[in-house]
């Protein structure tokens, strides 16, 4: 399989576990929690997003304005979700550090040269909060959990998922200009990894959503 038609694969299976995460989360939102229902609201507008930057790459168009507005939601609603797992004055900071990047995604999109440009300086800060965050709730929660209950529990997958992506895709994302400025064959098959870790990240969601207990 060439460079290209390896993008082009999953560039293709890339919307179904989104779109899957998204059926599933609606299906299952009467359930959801205060704190489950920010991942379900990030499920939904990712497979609109994705819907509409799929088209637009079809038609070979330039969707990376997709990705500035996509970036600054995202980061928010997982910012918000983790708060949930943190005491009152720790909260306030992830809620202050939540906006704080709204405006940073902001100014990041407003100066990027006619929104054209990958995001990454944004995505890049974006993988460290929650690269961060997301390390911290592991050593907090999941010594409270027993091993036989583990598994059943949504944060666990939603935290593997996001501990997972944001790893992987960390250094993609904080040298993008200079990847995509390289080698085109390079550029492809990073962009390939990528979108083969983002399938696994709304896998992992997706169970995340199907193990929210029925009240």
């Amino acid at each position: 399989m060439t460079e290209l038609s390896l993008v082009e694969f999953f560039a293709i299976i890339a919307p179904l576990p989104i779109l899957i995460a998204a059926a599933i989360g609606l299906m299952r939102i009467q359930w959801a929690s205060k704190q489950n229902r920010y991942i379900v609201l990030l499920v939904v507008f990712a497979s609109i997003s994705q819907i509409i930057a799929t088209l637009l790459w079809w038609e070979q168009v330039n969707n990376m304005f997709v990705s500035h507005v996509f970036t600054i939601v995202e980061c928010y609603l997982l910012l918000q979700y983790y708060s949930f797992q943190f005491e009152e004055k720790a909260k306030r900071l992830i809620k202050i550090v939540s906006w704080l990047f709204v405006g940073l995604g902001i100014v990041d999109f407003v100066s990027s040269y006619n929104n054209w440009n990958m995001n990454a300086f944004s995505k890049g800060v974006e993988c460290a909060i929650l690269i961060i965050v997301s390390l911290i709730t592991w050593t907090k929660t999941m010594v409270d959990m027993s091993e036989s209950n583990l598994l059943s529990k949504p944060f666990f997958w939603v935290n593997s998922a996001v501990l997972v992506y944001f790893s992987a895709n960390s250094l993609l994302f904080a040298f993008s200009e200079s990847i995509l400025s390289g080698e085109r064959t390079i550029g492809l098959s990073l962009w390939a990894i990528h979108l083969f870790f983002m399938t696994v990240y709304y896998s992992l969601i997706s169970i995340g959503l199907w193990k929210m207990p029925q009240k």
